[in-house]
């Protein structure tokens, strides 16, 4: 039986982002601020379709994905212009600017980022619908609001930035101006002779402040990924991921690769200011000084994000580097709360720790870094990996989480939980065949994945 690895792709695609100071002239400023203003309004018109389609009243009905996903984007642009042309008393048939206030190509990109963004809460709809009665009543209670409306996306949402899509038809000019679709000229205050030549497909222009702009390019690279040599165990691993001790990595190379107590104080510290902010503005009567506190908010969340984000990077770097493939979980917050499960004191320390570190987050980063270097990261599901001994099919067995080894019933080996999980993890991402969901009718298929 041939791994999964047998059919990835000869390479990566490794995606980032410059950000540079940007100036626009009062022409541009207009454009830019009537076209924040379509946005917000497409926004509304989007959710409130994709809520009557695929909302917590149709779970079972399929959400548009790849090809379909474009066809269904088509499809709402159509909708949504013969509305405002009906509102505006128009009979035209084709999308326009002038009318509009928005582009086709960045009404493209803004309604598939509407959609990701709603495909990730149709996820949490999915789990939560799965809640009890009294669980649902008990959410309602609790936080004021029906259980469907957990995660939800707002209405009110206020868009600050605007996708033109370049389609190498961006020209940089001089050192510091680039004419760019929709928006002609842009000065830039850093220096872009060296983006000369460059195919430019994707660019973003976000509103900072009262006069400051910041101009985004999204460049796309293909990288040769690194060849794999299955024989060889120095190249590779599987990695579980726990929070114990703040010990987050266990490598089947014995690794163990722990969380930097500096950093985590200091974000416990930034999430406390934070938590006193908000209480501050919930129940601030002035205008100036509520709007001061959000400002004050929103730098410290900007501040704990970044320091959060530098750690996940080193941890990246750490797991990635000298190592041509990785094994690790395909984990969520959600997934982490339930294998700790219960409600004991130590449950309750490690679900804050949780709300620190993100674990989506810290896996977008590791692939990330595999698409930039050319490495492999292969994503398994889950469920069971803590529960089940390796190279032994027994039922799974919910272990507390405080016991870190036991001597094993069936082979009377002293099973070390996080070592025996990396294995797991490393096997049943390569052969997905062998993990234990399988046995319980689960395809394969869905079990494991790459970069």
């Amino acid at each position: 039986m041939k791994p999964i690895i047998h059919n990835v792709s000869e390479t990566t695609t490794h995606t980032h982002t410059r950000r540079f100071k940007s100036f626009l002239t009062d022409e541009q400023v207009s454009k830019h601020l009537r076209g924040l203003e379509a946005q917000d309004k497409l926004h509304r018109f989007v959710l409130r379709y994709l809520e009557k389609s695929f909302g917590y009243k149709k779970l079972r009905r399929r959400y548009p994905t790849g090809k379909y996903r474009k066809v269904f984007i088509n499809k709402l642009k159509e909708l949504y212009m013969a509305k405002i042309y009906k509102e505006l008393g128009l009979e035209l048939t084709t999308w326009s600017v002038k009318h509009l206030g928005l582009s086709s190509q960045s009404a493209n990109a803004f309604i598939a980022d509407v959609m990701v963004q709603f495909g990730k809460y149709r996820e949490t709809l999915i789990e939560t619908s799965k809640w009890t009665d009294d669980e649902k009543e008990d959410y309602r209670k609790k936080h004021g609001k029906s259980w469907f409306r957990r995660h939800a996306l707002s209405y009110d949402k206020t868009s600050r930035t605007i996708t033109v899509q370049g389609n190498n038809q961006a020209e940089v000019l001089s050192d510091h101006h680039i004419k760019i679709p929709d928006f002609g000229d842009i000065q830039i205050l850093q220096n872009i002779k060296n983006l000369k030549g460059s195919k430019i497909k994707i660019m973003r222009i976000k509103y900072i402040r009262e006069g400051e702009y910041e101009f985004q390019i999204v460049f796309t690279t293909e990288v040769e990924r690194q060849a794999i040599d299955i024989n060889n165990d120095k190249e590779y691993a599987g990695y579980d991921w726990g929070l114990l001790n703040n010990e987050f990595w266990h490598g089947t190379d014995g690794t163990v690769i722990k969380l930097d107590e500096r950093v985590l104080q200091r974000a416990k510290q930034y999430e406390e200011a934070i938590k006193r902010l908000d209480t501050l503005i919930q129940t601030c009567p002035n205008k100036s000084k509520l709007k001061r506190y959000k400002d004050q908010r929103k730098r410290l969340y900007a501040k704990c994000t970044n320091l959060l984000n530098e750690e996940y990077r080193r941890h990246a770097r750490l797991l990635l580097d000298g190592k041509t493939m990785i094994v690790i979980e395909d984990l969520n917050a959600k997934s982490m709360r339930n294998e700790t499960g219960g409600k004991s004191k130590k449950t309750k320390g490690m679900n804050k720790k949780l709300a620190l570190a993100k674990p989506a987050t810290m896996r977008d980063f590791i692939i990330q870094r595999a698409n930039n270097i050319g490495a492999t990261v292969v994503l398994v599901n889950p469920n069971f990996t803590s529960q089940i001994e390796f190279g032994v099919l027994h039922e799974p067995k919910k272990i507390p989480l405080d016991v870190r080894e036991w001597i094993s019933e069936f082979t009377g080996r002293l099973i070390e939980r996080d070592y025996n999980a990396a294995w797991n993890i490393l096997f049943w991402g390569l052969y997905p065949e062998y993990h234990y969901l399988v046995s319980t009718g689960k395809s394969a298929k869905y079990l494991s994945r790459t970069n």
